[in-house]
């Protein structure tokens, strides 16, 4: 629907799910039907905008969900492929001041409740997410320990969201650690001693030695669900693996959902090469690529519970 405006943070987008919505389960993926977009805009949406927002601000919206969907159409074609069906859509972003949103909320409920045909939209749920935060929160000189940067990051996350209106217990952090090298250069960059490029990648056998260690040598079979194995760069040695802990290990009863070990290659772009030399393009790439560890944990991370 749309992304939160916070001086902390300029990407928390916002999502409306509803519960009791038909759905087609023959279809692969889950989402609104075109159908169900059109009476959720045109019967609720733009009717609880306009019933609040003055006339003085209004007036800058588009008058109704037929309006906003033609503003969204390329005023300028730019085709890619020559096709008939071909479609280009923009994406335009209206700011609602905070002052409206609760009335605005109010009155989509009452709109659910009382207009006959809606029941379908009942006890709509807002659903916030947040990606590309990795340098935002990533620790520094000011904050060189993995507490601190937790503390930052709750911090911000509290400045940003009313906890009274968050249900905790479908919140969920991703906390991520890398192992990288110490320098990186631009890919004209002259080269000192012991700078040389380096590809980190995790080995199979190490990646199998810390699953044992998390789940105390009880780390269930290998391509099940606590375990599940990916080759790297086409060797065998080299993976990465994805673990989701049972519900009567330590690390599900402490918060954690999910654990994730795997190689990021961030490879450099040189402008002006073609594919004819990208070999000599990734020689001269100075980006090195990294390992990351990934763990998704629910609520609070350890030490702020």
């Amino acid at each position: 629907m749309g992304t939160v405006c916070a001086a902390t943070t300029q990407v928390v987008t916002l999502h409306m799910t509803f519960p009791h919505l038909p759905i087609n389960p023959d279809r692969d993926f889950t989402a609104m039907t075109q159908e169900q977009i059109e009476r959720w805009n045109s019967q609720v949406w733009w009717r609880a905008l306009f019933k609040v927002m003055p006339a003085h601000i209004s007036q800058h919206l588009p008058n109704g969900y037929a309006h906003a969907v033609a503003n969204t159409h390329a005023r300028r074609e730019v085709r890619l492929v020559d096709s008939a069906s071909y479609q280009a859509q923009m994406t335009i972003t209206y700011h609602i001041q905070q002052v409206y949103l609760q009335d605005i909320w109010d009155e989509v409920l009452r709109l659910i409740e009382e207009v006959p045909g809606l029941a379908d939209f009942r006890e709509p749920q807002l659903f916030f997410c947040a990606k590309g935060t990795k340098l935002q929160f990533k620790a520094n000189h000011r904050r060189p320990t993995l507490l601190n940067t937790i503390d930052h990051f709750l911090t911000s996350f509290e400045e940003i969201f009313d906890l009274h209106h968050v249900d905790l217990s479908r919140t969920f952090h991703d906390l991520g650690m890398e192992i990288s090298p110490t320098v990186a250069h631009l890919h004209d960059a002259q080269l000192h001693v012991d700078e040389e490029l380096l590809t980190y990648l995790w080995k199979r056998c190490c990646l199998q030695s810390i699953i044992r260690r998390i789940y105390d040598n009880r780390p269930g079979a290998r391509g099940g669900p606590t375990q599940r194995y990916y080759n790297t760069s086409m060797l065998y040695d080299a993976a990465s693996v994805t673990s989701e802990p049972p519900k009567d290990s330590k690390l599900y009863r402490g918060g954690v959902r999910k654990v994730m070990l795997y190689p990021i290659q961030e490879e450099g772009v040189i402008p002006g090469r073609n594919h004819a030399k990208s070999a000599e393009a990734s020689q001269s790439s100075r980006t090195l690529s990294k390992n990351s560890l990934g763990i998704t944990a629910r609520n609070h991370f350890p030490g702020k519970v």
